[in-house]
């Protein structure tokens, strides 16, 4: 089920999306006409609504929630003649049962499908379900399923086919027994159709059989190779000034990488400054790197530096790719040096654009620059957040630290001016008062000689933070993994991002992202995710992060939503996006005349 996978997800991380397949499971019931029901069960059931309980008679099933609840539920409506039938195996439930309640204990198959035929609505209060028969099979007859929302296996379900409610609480279940009593039978028909249809899809046997073929398979998909006349490439290789451990830019040359040699294509990544840990996935660029006859570039731009010079004038088929490049007045007040090295970016991305036929940025917001800026048809390519970088060992003894019971309330990324982590730091002060037993953790590096990273430690202290505020500094994906794993909430302050990762990335560790709307933030996260736009009411923005974190519902439909929502920067989804841009350049290089 959905549910099993997204415990799976929680137990393991999300390294689990790439090797798992949900395959459901076959489920069928007897058909046989109305009047054939009749005949079996009693006129006590035949001349009464009735709610049913189908499973096993058990204290661990919470059976015993379900019956209070209908005592409840008489004694509001001594009139009503609804009655709940319990089915299945075990021992009878202690004490006196309930005005109304029938204890059937175990049926035979012909009585529970006439029982399923007759009833009302299904009524399923277990918390541990790793699929839940009952439920389909009610669905399988168009009724109704009233199903415990702390189950992953039967509310996910549920949510997804609108066929049924979630009860968190015994007075949830009251109250829906009250609605489902009430309801008009055409429209209980209604919602177990919905549920019906689930069924059809999720749980007939051929495509039950189908998706384990397809999770067993063991033949490569065919190779995307685009389908270009006369390709001449032999090469594509990547050009950028830097490439660094856990960087997004890096992380995406290497994504590029291994998708050109999956094509086919011989392809190296060729940079200024190589860090060590990267020794192995990268080369120093040199003059004699690259062959104009038979090779193509993608040049990654965010600052720039010597080998820029190298990209404008190759003249092979090149691409030029867009990251963003900070406005300088963030960095104005902190480090004079750099808004000048930032403006000088910017005032040349006009002269870059005569350079470069195809172009892309990792963003809309970035491709409204290019297009500013002179650049022909820009594309869209966004950065790619895979869950398979996960496929690491977090650090244990972090983690174990972090899950001492306090709110975690996490921000990734460099210490930097237009990160604004001395925002996030006042309204983790106006958090507190909320939640006293709570920590922040600014997961990014910071350099001691930098002046906004003294302002940021400076107001932790101010604020009275030093044992509340962690700053991580330089990290490994071990640790940042364990900083995901523990997070309660992701919350964002940053007024400029061109994309911005780690949005991504903690929703496919299912941690509810809050997020000033600025800049490319608002695109990245879409509808998933909560945005404001208001930085002055941080007491407001304070209680809106501990909505998140405390109330369970709304936590969930973020949740849902941030679920769909990461699977569009999948490798799979930027894939075509990319295959597309590999064709223009076998395009442009048989134009060259090269």
């Amino acid at each position: 089920s959905e549910g099993e996978f997204e415990l799976a997800v929680r137990l393991y991380g999300p390294a689990i999306f790439g090797k798992s397949k949900v395959v459901g499971e076959e489920i069928s019931v007897q058909e046989f006409p109305a009047d054939l029901a009749d005949e079996i069960l009693s006129t006590e059931l035949n001349n009464a609504p009735f709610v049913l309980y189908l499973g096993r008679r058990s204290a661990t099933k919470n059976v015993p929630v379900l019956l209070k609840a209908f005592e409840s539920f008489k004694r509001m409506y001594p009139r009503s003649d609804l009655k709940l039938v319990l089915v299945g195996p075990g021992h009878p439930p202690e004490g006196k049962l309930p005005e109304g309640v029938l204890d059937l204990g175990w049926v035979d198959e012909l009585t529970k499908a006439a029982l399923l035929k007759r009833c009302i609505a299904l009524f399923q209060p277990s918390q541990n379900e790793s699929f839940s028969r009952s439920m389909m099979e009610a669905w399988s007859q168009a009724k109704p399923v009233v199903v415990n929302g702390h189950c992953l296996a039967t509310a996910l379900a549920v949510e997804e086919s609108g066929g049924g409610w979630l009860a968190l609480s015994e007075s949830d279940w009251l109250k829906i027994l009250v609605r489902v009593a009430f309801t008009p039978p055409q429209i209980l028909q209604r919602i177990g159709e919905r549920g019906r249809q689930y069924v059809a899809v999720n749980c007939h046997w051929e495509q039950v059989m189908d998706r384990y073929e397809k999770a067993l398979e063991t033949t490569t998909a065919a190779v995307n190779i685009p389908s270009v006349r006369g390709r001449r490439l032999k090469a594509i290789h990547q050009l950028s000034p830097d490439l660094a451990y856990g960087d997004a830019i890096s992380n995406q040359m290497l994504a590029i990488r291994d998708r050109l040699r999956h094509l086919g294509y011989h392809s190296e990544i060729f940079v200024i400054n190589l860090q060590e840990p990267m020794r192995s996935e990268g080369r120093v660029f040199t003059l004699e790197c690259l062959d104009e006859d038979q090779e193509g570039i993608i040049y990654h731009h965010s600052i720039g530096s010597e080998i820029t010079a190298h990209a404008l004038s190759y003249r092979g088929s090149k691409c030029f790719v867009y990251h963003n490049i900070t406005p300088p007045d963030f960095f104005a007040p902190y480090r004079p040096g750099m808004a000048w090295l930032l403006e000088i970016g910017r005032k040349n991305l006009p002269r870059l654009a005569k350079h470069f036929p195809i172009s892309a940025g990792d963003s809309t917001f970035n491709v409204n620059d290019l297009v500013e800026a002179g650049f022909t048809a820009p594309e869209v390519l966004p950065i790619i957040v895979n869950p398979d970088r996960w496929k690491i060992k977090e650090d244990e003894e972090l983690l174990k630290q972090l899950q001492d019971g306090k709110t975690n309330i996490l921000f990734v990324g460099r210490i930097s001016p237009n990160k604004c982590q001395d925002q996030v730091v006042e309204a983790f002060a106006h958090y507190r008062k909320l939640d006293g037993d709570s920590r922040l953790i600014l997961a990014g590096a910071g350099k001691d000689f930098d002046p906004y990273f003294q302002r940021v430690k400076r107001r932790i202290f101010e604020l009275g933070l030093t044992k509340d505020v962690i700053l991580t500094g330089h990290i490994t994906d071990s640790q940042l993994m364990s900083y995901y794993r523990s997070a309660h909430l992701f919350w964002s302050f940053s007024e400029h991002e061109g994309f911005c990762v780690p949005l991504i990335e903690a929703m496919w560790f299912d941690v509810p992202v809050l997020a000033f709307k600025s800049s490319a933030v608002s695109e990245t996260v879409a509808e998933a995710g909560v945005l404001f736009d208001d930085k002055k009411e941080l007491t407001e923005v304070a209680a809106l992060a501990k909505l998140l974190i405390s109330d369970q519902s709304i936590r969930e439909r973020v949740l849902v939503a941030q679920r769909q929502r990461r699977k569009e920067f999948a490798p799979e989804a930027i894939w075509p996006k990319l295959d597309r841009i590999i064709e223009r350049m076998e395009e442009s290089h048989l134009g060259c005349g090269i």
